[in-house]
């Protein structure tokens, strides 16, 4: 049996000797070395070659690895939004290449076109974050502050989105097994799933054959935890993938948008004081099963699951669900 520790090859080379050697003699001291220094190149090529199998690979050396397939690291978006500034009215704020940065709640950086106030003292702008990273997403209304120029209001009112961060190892090897387990190959559906995985921002895609007729792909993408991609995600995404379609497909790109589900119906209840932790547990049940259907790729929410669901908890007697649900 092959060893690597010394004391296995310190044995393997005594029984293979003519004759007796003990510990103390020349020969067993230069056994002794020998056996020391195999151990250390067993050792070191054993970490070598899970370096290259990519077991326990680690930053730069695993970018290497992976470019030699042609994947790279996702090295994050950069958050985008608009804000309304309320100053004095025909203010100029920027202008002549000057940057002029507003700032979070939190204190992170966010570069501003600026432009001319109206006669209202209003000036809507774009903003963008000057840093990658989830947390410089924000929703509408809230508020900014800068020392850069006089201001009465700065308030988002175009959500901050497509912030996504930086690729940690583990999910760069996650990503990078699963193309490789899921290789396409002659333009089929899991080629676009993976060139759409390649473009930066993107963390899951779905590919739609036939979506809209005879030779056409829709591709839908999405942020981490299936939120929605950014404008600027979904150009670049669009733009690769018409770089690497075949010849005469017309390859369309759209990202998940975020959707208010409103389920409405009755439920009779064998212990009814108990309505109100009834409803939580309903509610948690569905709501885990949607973010399960998006994981799986299903896209439709049947009434009669609604039904079923609701319906496996021990509470529950009957429901009835009136909504528009297909």
């Amino acid at each position: 049996m092959l060893t690597n520790s010394k004391e296995g090859i310190l044995d393997n080379l005594l029984n293979a000797h003519d004759g007796v050697v003990i510990e103390g003699d020349p020969i067993y001291t230069v056994y002794s070395a020998i056996a020391t220094a195999l151990e250390r190149e067993y050792f070191i090529r054993n970490e070598q070659d899970k370096a290259f199998f990519l077991t326990d690979a680690k930053g730069e050396q695993l970018d290497e690895q992976c470019s030699w397939f042609g994947i790279y690291r996702l090295d994050g978006t950069f958050s985008s939004g608009k804000v309304k500034i309320l100053t004095k009215p025909e203010t100029i704020i920027g202008g002549d290449g000057s940057e002029i940065f507003i700032y979070d709640e939190s204190n992170r950086e966010y570069l501003i076109e600026g432009g001319k106030a109206d006669i209202n003292g209003e000036l809507i702008t774009k903003c963008k974050a000057t840093s990658v990273g989830t947390e410089y997403n924000h929703h509408a209304g809230e508020l900014f502050s800068t020392t850069l120029f006089e201001y009465d209001n700065i308030t988002l009112v175009e959500p901050c989105l497509g912030g996504t961060d930086k690729e940690n190892d583990d999910e760069f090897l996650r990503r990078f097994l699963y193309i490789q387990k899921t290789r396409g190959n002659a333009g089929n559906k899991r080629n676009y799933e993976e060139w759409a995985l390649r473009v930066d921002g993107v963390y899951k895609a779905v590919v739609l054959e036939l979506a809209r007729g005879a030779g056409t792909v829709d591709v839908i993408i999405s942020g981490k935890d299936n939120q929605p991609c950014s404008l600027e995600v979904v150009k670049a995404c669009q733009d690769y993938l018409n770089e690497e379609k075949p010849i005469g497909a017309n390859v369309l790109v759209k990202s998940t948008t975020i959707e208010d589900l409103e389920l409405s119906g009755e439920i009779e209840l064998y212990e009814k004081d108990k309505l109100e932790e009834t409803k939580v547990r309903i509610t948690e049940l569905i709501e885990e099963r949607i973010v399960t259907q998006l994981e799986l790729d299903i896209f439709n929410l049947y009434k009669s699951k609604i039904i079923a669901l609701v319906e496996q908890d021990l509470n529950v007697i009957r429901s009835l669900f009136n909504t528009s649900i297909i």
